[in-house]
């Protein structure tokens, strides 16, 4: 593919990223997590890795690792490359700045493989534009739920106090979806050059200016291994296009500031993500959902809200039988 194919796709992608927020954003929750949620003002977000669309995000992360090889065969660099060599180059105009593009993509490798191995987490928090979907109660309230619907606005600012975006998913096939992945990697390589190329002003201490690079590098592996983790957690594939979701989408977290609890016989990550008062209505599809609905109200005016909070019920008849879903993620083909 071109490279002016690819710039094409990844504007496509930026526009849709800066597309106008919602008024409200909901959330499906189980009944069984509904009044721990509601009482505690927390929602968890969860770490890509861990969710229910696992196998998309880890075929994201293995297209960039072989991106990053063929980037790394063109840089030329011998290997192993140690810090005499490192010098050597970086007093060779010519060849200095194919040194510093080897360290970088280097270090960004060694970063998603310990991203891969559970070592930092991109943290995640999933809402839907649609109030009443019956796809997305069969998907993530199968037996019985509720939609919570927040101030989108609200939500952004919370998200923002606690490291957070907030933004639309965008829907693509496998072959789309590398494509993005490319094009978002080899854009978010360009900002270093400049910085690197004033520190070797005429008259500069070489030795001094190599030392300084280095600092440029760690930076840049870091900054681009943070952009290209949050544009995989956005990237979904079509055929979820039906949940119009935007997703609460974190900074890298290492393993050791999260919280965990057990899911399956898994130690699952999260961190509290507390959405204060942004709650603007709640909506019910329970086996009983007229009485589960004054239970709430009830329970909503106890706890003396700064605002309203509306409660409703779904417009989708609760059937005892879950439609045969069980909450989980249909399997979807994965590219060779």
């Amino acid at each position: 593919m071109s490279s002016q194919a690819v710039w094409a796709y990844i504007h496509e992608f930026s526009s849709h990223l800066a597309k106008e927020q919602p008024a409200r954003l909901f959330h499906y929750t189980p009944a069984t997590s509904a009044l721990s949620i509601l009482r505690s003002t927390e929602l968890w977000a969860s770490s890509l890795i861990f969710m229910a669309d696992t196998k998309e995000s880890r075929k994201a992360l293995h297209l960039s690792l072989k991106l990053i090889d063929k980037l790394l065969e063109r840089t030329q660099m011998p290997e192993p490359l140690n810090p005499t060599l490192q010098l050597s180059y970086s007093l060779h105009p010519k060849k200095r700045y194919a040194l510093y593009q080897h360290l970088i993509l280097s270090k960004l490798r060694d970063r998603l493989e310990t991203y891969i191995k559970a070592e930092n987490h991109i943290l995640i928090l999933s809402f839907s534009e649609l109030s009443d979907e019956l796809a997305a109660w069969q998907r993530y309230a199968p037996y019985g739920g509720y939609s919570l619907g927040f101030s989108a606005d609200h939500l952004a600012v919370q998200g923002s106090e606690q490291s957070f975006q907030l933004l639309p998913c965008y829907y693509a096939n496998w072959r789309d979806q590398a494509v993005i992945i490319q094009g978002a990697l080899l854009g978010s390589l360009q900002s270093w050059l400049a910085q690197v190329q004033e520190l070797y002003h005429e008259g500069a201490d070489l030795q001094q200016a190599y030392m300084s690079s280095l600092k440029i590098v760690d930076d840049e592996a870091r900054r681009v291994h943070d952009i290209l983790l949050q544009v995989i957690g956005l990237l979904k594939h079509n055929d979820f296009q039906h949940e119009a979701e935007w997703r609460l989408i974190s900074e890298a977290v290492p393993a050791e500031y999260l919280h965990y609890d057990e899911r399956g016989n898994k130690f699952f990550p999260y961190a509290p993500f507390d959405f204060d008062d942004s709650l603007r209505e709640v909506k019910l599809r329970m086996p009983d959902s007229s009485m589960s609905a004054l239970g709430l109200r009830g329970f909503l005016a106890s706890k003396q809200n700064k605002n309203a909070i509306s409660v409703s019920l779904s417009k989708h008849a609760f059937n005892k039988e879950p439609d045969g879903f069980t909450g989980q993620s249909p399997e979807l083909p994965l590219p060779d």
